[in-house]
């Protein structure tokens, strides 16, 4: 191998230790393998904190104001006493009808059926989006009842 040869390789190997070095400490470093495409978006919501029980329970005796994002169906057979229907897929439909008259200062609690469920951390994303002040539930409605918060059962009378 000739010089300008060996210049290359010597050039081409501390670009490659920079390169390698500079990755190395950076806050978010460039992958070594598999594919340099971005990552899926994260979920709405993904990034919220959930509450436990415990402070749940505490909120619904300070009278804050509980959503369940669960079926319509399901809220008739059985919910949190007192708590507003909110269904998650028809957030945007019903919005109007069951929160906006709170206002943006009235704290709200979210939950559903079951442990840190999407539809939970999706309508509070959007609550949040809208300025309320909004706790989410990292349990389902059986375990809410279970710390101690009361329960209705049957069709609601005059709730949105």
């Amino acid at each position: 191998m000739n010089r300008s040869g060996r210049e290359a390789l010597v050039l081409v190997g501390a670009a490659l230790v920079i390169g390698f070095g500079v990755n190395a400490v950076r806050d978010e470093p460039l992958p070594m393998t598999g594919s340099l495409d971005p990552p899926p978006p994260r979920e709405l919501g993904a990034d919220l904190p959930a509450q436990s029980t415990g402070e749940a329970l505490r909120q619904w005796e300070e009278g804050v104001f509980f959503l369940d994002v669960r079926s319509r169906d399901a809220y008739e057979a059985r919910r949190i006493a007192g708590a507003f229907s909110l269904e998650a897929e028809q957030f945007a439909d019903r919005y109007f009808d069951v929160v906006a008259g709170f206002g943006a200062e009235i704290p709200l609690f979210v939950y559903g059926a079951g442990s840190d469920s999407f539809a939970v951390r999706r309508v509070a994303a959007e609550l949040l989006d809208l300025g309320h002040e909004v706790g989410l539930a990292v349990c389902g409605l059986e375990e809410l009842l279970a710390a101690g918060i009361d329960a209705e059962d049957g069709p609601s009378e005059g709730m949105p």
